[in-house]
């Protein structure tokens, strides 16, 4: 079969490396590589404030000393191709090498669970409450073991914040402790500026654009990707692209010393791409056969999820929810097949000149970099590229993110392909939500108390009350602008599943009828205000994440500063009002898997699961 032919060439190909590797080491070009890349891994690994106590912990679980890392960058040095090939030649041998094959067979659904049409409910622990429920005795033992519930407090300053006549603005923080710059180029655009099948095709240019290369039609000299990952290596740098629902992004890290070559690269990669040349055919060739390799790549991988009956499961929620001409209404997967092999290179450059397009771009430096590098190098590049691109850039159309109706509640099954004896439910509605509604962050909290963190309502009820489920959480999605779903999602055995769906609908309305309680919403508080503290700035990559988000929503240093005291004033009538308005049962869209032969039981009439007044299951 194809599957074996392929299985059997990527085994040859990889045996064949590691004998070439074992007989003849590495060439010096590899070598010489492998060196550079240890030496900015060193660098780049200390850009985070958890640098240290990894390093520490690193070398003591090994039973070594940890200062032996202040030496490691000399001994890899040290390292001679000779060594690579003497290693290489004693333990990369045939003798040593043992094969895994996995081939993928699940378990088919069984005769117990085919005799077993009734409900069942093996894995409940008993229809009683066990689980302790959460007062203010619970959290004042837990205040008391932790010492006090942390304010998590984050401060931001010297922050630099400027416009440009342009129309671009700057966010720099400086810092200067390592050699090193982060910088991130917003512009507005993004899938919402594009038809489905531009979609489609931004999504195939996102992943053939690093391996296209450059080529210069004056000199007709053509670098490929080879040679740009070398001249990456070489400058310590890196450029990602990347794009959203309304802005696409342009990444760049790079050693500081080595910004300004960073940016030249950068500026042939969006005036030279291959991708762009029409003239030269030998050059067109070689672009075609890239993007025909992605396409594959990509039909590959849908032609596999076809056989994923959660795929499936998970584009019939969906669009339960979302009308056709929604942003968030998904093709069917044979749909989606179809306009892939219909895009052509011109799809792609149509695509790229619209969407990496740094017109009136918002842009975000951290680093080791000063307004006057900024003002100096980055921004004539940028300028230069958004004049000769500026009448090509098409804003986002958020009517495709409008407000949907919800339709009365439904349940949909979908066959799974096979018999794997489980069932995966979604639940849900769309709300109304966005980031910069009043409501975004109470609906974070209630979220988070209802199925968003463990323990929660949902967790505590219907697993660790009922039994019925192996896991459940809940998710409420927002945007900048339009509507996003909340979604509970699960997986249960499916002779359970009418009872589930039952136990979860009830647990939901129990939660919106008696709302949250003082206690679990000041637990909430401290989750959120930790979450925020700590993934926020770790890094200067997370800082020039979390900068460039709050620029694109016209926020800055102050709303860092006052996150805390903002989530600490929200109230308990606010999160249960968030609540209401967002979770929506009576329309809840319900979409559910079963295997393939098993036949899920009529309707008939049943005593509704017991749900009490259970908040947090809080482990002893």
């Amino acid at each position: 079969t194809n599957k074996d032919q392929n299985m059997s060439l990527i085994d040859k190909t990889i045996t064949e490396e590691l004998d070439d590797i074992a007989k003849n080491g590495l060439s010096e070009k590899e070598f010489k590589r492998i060196i550079q890349e240890f030496e900015l891994s060193e660098i780049y690994k200390r850009d985070d404030n958890h640098a240290d106590l990894e390093l520490v912990s690193g070398y003591a679980g090994n039973n070594a000393d940890w200062k032996e890392a202040l030496s490691f960058i000399d001994g890899v040095k040290g390292i001679s191709n000779e060594d690579i090939k003497a290693f290489a030649s004693k333990f990369l041998i045939p003798e040593n090498r043992v094969s895994l094959k996995v081939d993928g067979k699940g378990n088919e659904f069984n005769n117990d669970y085919k005799a077993a049409y009734a409900d069942a409910n093996p894995g409940a622990l008993n229809s009683g409450e066990i689980v302790e429920k959460f007062d203010s005795k619970k959290l004042a033992e837990i205040k008391r073991l932790s010492g006090g519930l942390s304010n998590f407090e984050v401060k931001l300053d010297g922050l630099n914040k400027y416009s440009l006549d342009n129309g671009m603005q700057v966010y720099l923080k400086e810092n200067h402790e390592l050699p090193l710059a982060f910088t991130c180029i917003d512009s507005m655009g993004g899938e919402l500026a594009l038809d489905t099948k531009g979609e489609l095709a931004l999504t195939l240019l996102n992943h053939v654009l690093p391996t296209l290369g450059v080529y210069k039609a004056d000199t007709k000299k053509y670098f490929d990707d080879k040679d740009l990952e070398a001249i990456s290596t070489n400058l310590g740098a890196s450029i990602k692209f990347s794009a959203g629902t309304d802005y696409s992004s342009i990444k760049i890290a790079s050693l500081t010393k080595n910004y300004n070559k960073s940016l030249v690269l950068l500026k042939e990669l969006l005036n030279n791409s291959a991708l762009l040349e029409k003239d030269n055919q030998e050059i067109v060739k070689k672009v075609q056969e890239k993007l025909d390799l992605v396409k594959k790549s990509t039909l590959d991988s849908l032609e596999n999820l076809k056989k994923d009956t959660s795929v499936e499961a998970k584009i019939a929620f969906t669009n339960s929810i979302y009308p056709k001409e929604h942003k968030l209404h998904q093709l069917q997967l044979e749909d989606t097949i179809k306009l892939i092999k219909s895009i052509q290179l011109e799809d792609l450059r149509s695509v790229y000149k619209q969407i990496y397009n740094p017109h009136e771009a918002k842009i975000t430096v951290v680093g080791n970099l000063t307004r006057s590098d900024i003002d100096n190098s980055l921004i004539p590049v940028l300028d230069d590229l958004a004049t000769k691109n500026q009448n090509l850039r098409i804003a986002p159309d958020y009517s495709k993110m409008a407000t949907v109706e919800s339709a009365p509640t439904k349940l949909t099954i979908v066959n799974s392909k096979d018999n794997k004896p489980e069932s995966q439910v979604l639940i849900g509605n769309s709300s109304e939500l966005e980031v910069d509604s009043p409501e975004y962050y109470p609906s974070m909290l209630a979220n988070m108390i209802l199925g968003g963190s463990i323990p929660s309502r949902l967790f505590a009820d219907v697993r660790e009350r009922l039994g019925l489920v192996y896991g459940i959480n809940s998710n409420v999605r927002a945007f900048r602008k339009g509507s996003g779903p909340f979604q509970i999602s699960l997986a249960c055995d499916p002779r359970n599943l009418k009872k589930t769906i039952a136990a979860t609908c009830s647990c939901v309305k129990t939660f919106l009828e008696e709302g949250v309680s003082p206690e679990e919403l000041e637990l909430a508080k401290m989750d959120l205000k930790k979450l925020f503290a700590m993934n926020s700035f770790e890094s200067r990559v997370a800082s020039v994440n979390t900068l460039s988000g709050l620029m694109l929503r016209g926020k800055d240093e102050s709303f860092v500063n006052n996150f805390s005291s903002m989530i600490d004033a929200i109230t308990v009538d606010q999160v249960n009002a968030a609540a209401k308005k967002f979770i929506k049962p009576k329309n809840f869209s319900i979409v559910a898997t079963k295997p393939k032969d098993f036949v899920v039981p009529a309707d008939k009439t049943e005593a509704k699961p017991k749900t009490s007044k259970v908040n947090m299951a809080i482990a002893a």
